[in-house]
């Protein structure tokens, strides 16, 4: 049995790739030469699905084969399902490797004047632009988390020091 406590997130399927059931996952991670499978959440149960083959689309696309999975009807069951691969003793021992969803309930903090700008509630990894969803006080706000943006990740106080763009919380 699959434990969800065992997984790692690595992306969403967005859409198929062709008619010979290759699907676009949308990562920033990548599923490595190691994974031989990745487990999707279909009808809420986790489903481990073999890898034919995996290759590189661009820089945050990965198009993958999976076994019996031969055509582009079979391939569009995929469309906006989550993946996940086996976390390994890396993973469990590297704290400075965390993932996107890692950051679900830190404190964002404007690093320009120290204001806490809002707790992140939710984060909206399926494209390119990674949107983050704070809640301050009983609004919700929702801003870009892209790299470039973030000038600290303090994980033992669940704390994240943001760039904010001026006027973005006036919105």
């Amino acid at each position: 049995m699959i434990l969800e406590d065992s997984l790692r997130s690595v992306g969403q399927f967005s859409k198929p790739h062709g008619i010979k059931g290759e699907i676009s996952l949308i990562t920033q991670i990548g599923v490595s030469d190691g994974n031989e499978y990745v487990v999707c959440k279909m009808d809420g149960i986790l489903v481990p699905f073999f890898i034919e083959s995996k290759r590189w689309k661009s820089d945050n696309i990965q198009l993958l084969k999976l076994c019996n999975i031969d055509d582009e009807k079979a391939a569009k069951k995929f469309i906006g399902v989550d993946a996940f691969i086996p976390k390994n003793e890396e993973d469990k021992d590297d704290d400075d490797e965390i993932t996107w969803d890692d950051l679900i309930g830190f404190e964002v903090v404007d690093d320009g004047n120290g204001n806490i700008i809002g707790n992140i509630i939710d984060i909206d990894d399926s494209t390119a632009n990674v949107l983050c969803k704070l809640s301050r006080g009983n609004k919700e706000y929702i801003i870009p988390l892209a790299n470039e943006l973030i000038t600290e990740v303090d994980v033992a106080n669940k704390r994240l020091c943001i760039i904010l763009p001026d006027g973005l919380m006036d919105l």
